[in-house]
């Protein structure tokens, strides 16, 4: 809930210690603490302080044909900007998996079909190893590392970018939009869930038309079609934790004190509260080893997994009815998100699959007139340094990226490293690195960082990230 305020000091402490009780109840894994903080967020005045810094956004429904028009007019002349088409990366990563799976096509489907989260967003964010790496993705990036996969093991394979009628509900095996989305059987809420994501859809009380992306592959001489981002999930019911640990309201109340309103409960007893909180806390601890000692979290909180796929044979035709608009080798540029990059005389652009769990550097020459290199140039007139800035931007991998095991979840935060020497008149000496890092945050659809980055060199410079369409733009004064 937005505009509440910041929370009291009261407020704080009582969060403090739900904290502390969920790390003595579920001190072997962080995932218990998320997930207590989540649900803890959605039911009162917490929520504004427990906001992770992305700003959720809401859009009017887009049609496949509006869209159609909206993609045309955005292509113009020949494919640009941040390279052209996206281009599929082969990583050390995506050839040990392919290898892992035997370089076997039905090994391949099955693993990103089963495996990978379907998240609904519009466009090629990702990339095949960031999606490898986080477990999740759209029908675009899902379709990169089934790709990629493919490529690597020896086939021919492409993108088909298309139209799909799917149902929304009351399917008999569950292949539905309510159980796909994980949303209820209503099509205002599923509008509102591809809408949000900027998916062109038509959304109709009881199926759905929209734009979809699969695979095409050519096996011993065969065309066969693969959908692996579509996929049926099944709520899991997890424990009766309340019942488990022996909460009873009144009791805790009558333990705690304070004033219970309509909608809040304050001036609790802050050692009260810390008292029983642990006294659950050992009770549902006493509860799980005695009972539930070798399960997953899933099955102790609840939640959710994809209903898994095995295949008999290869599929030439898909499950619901389509239409054929283009078949890509590679995305094109205008389907694909992208950062851009300006400073003194750089203004770069890159699709962020490019750089996602990768390092930006922007290095520095002083002290002569002109440019060199790529994305370099003079300083623009505004600027109060008075003095040339010749800049380059490479970009540097992190280090090896090591997938998660099925069913493990990982995050990769890019950065970027500002380096180069001080910027002030008669600078030559080289300099390391000025002032740190920027945190770009996880990548999803529709949320962005903001905030401020500053280096005294002494002149400042001041970087702040925008959204605009489908790009971040990192702009300095």
């Amino acid at each position: 809930m937005y505009g509440q305020g910041i929370p009291s000091r009261s407020q704080r402490k009582i969060m403090s210690s739900l904290v502390q009780f969920a790390r003595k109840v579920f001190k072997l894994s962080s995932i218990f603490i998320i997930s207590m903080l989540a649900y803890v967020s959605t039911c009162g005045s917490f929520a504004h302080a427990l906001e992770p810094g992305w700003k959720m956004v809401s859009a009017p429904l887009v049609s496949p044909q509006e869209a159609r028009q909206i993609m045309k007019d955005r292509a113009v002349g020949p494919l640009g900007g941040a390279g052209g088409l996206l281009q599929i990366e082969i990583t050390p990563e995506i050839r040990e998996l392919a290898r892992s799976l035997e370089d076997d096509p039905k090994l391949i489907y099955e693993f990103v079909r089963n495996h990978i989260d379907y998240v609904p967003y519009y466009g090629a964010l990702k990339g095949a190893t960031l999606t490898l790496v986080e477990r999740s993705g759209n029908d675009f990036d899902q379709a990169t590392l089934m790709i990629a996969l493919l490529r690597e093991s020896g086939y021919s394979a492409e993108y088909v970018y298309g139209e799909m009628t799917i149902p929304n509900h009351g399917a008999a095996d569950d292949y539905d939009m309510e159980h796909w989305l994980g949303v209820d059987a209503n099509s205002s809420v599923i509008s509102e869930v591809l809408a949000d994501g900027g998916i062109p859809a038509t959304v109709y009380s009881s199926y759905t038309y929209m734009h979809r992306v699969w695979v095409k592959a050519t096996i011993e001489d065969v065309n066969y079609l693969f959908d692996p981002a579509l996929k049926p999930w099944q709520e899991i019911a997890g424990i009766d934790i309340a019942s488990a640990m022996g909460y009873d309201k009144a009791e805790l109340l009558s333990a705690v004190g304070g004033e219970v309103g309509t909608d809040y409960v304050r001036n609790l007893n802050e050692s009260g509260l810390n008292a029983k909180l642990a006294e659950y806390a050992t009770d549902l601890i006493d509860f799980i080893r005695a009972n539930y000692p070798k399960v997953g979290v899933e099955e102790i909180i609840g939640g959710r997994e994809i209903i898994p796929e095995y295949l008999e044979g290869y599929p030439t035709d898909l499950r619901f009815p389509y239409t054929v608009v283009e078949n890509w080798d590679n995305v094109p540029d205008e389907y694909v998100h992208k950062v851009r990059i300006e400073h003194g005389g750089i203004d770069e652009e890159f699709h962020i699959a490019e750089v996602a769990g990768k390092r930006l550097w922007i290095t520095y020459e002083t002290g002569r007139m002109g440019s060199s290199g790529s994305g370099s140039g003079a300083i623009p007139p505004e600027s109060k340094i008075p003095l040339s800035l010749a800049g380059k931007i490479r970009i540097k991998a992190a280090g090896p990226v090591k997938p998660p095991a099925p069913g493990v979840k990982s995050e990769v935060v890019p950065e970027m490293e500002k380096m180069g020497p001080r910027l002030d008149r008669g600078a030559e000496e080289d300099a390391g690195v000025r002032g740190g890092t920027w945190d770009f945050g996880k990548v999803y659809p529709n949320r962005y960082a903001q905030g401020g980055y500053q280096v005294t060199n002494p002149n400042s410079v001041t970087v702040q990230v925008v959204p605009k369409k489908n790009k971040l733009t990192i702009k300095t004064s």
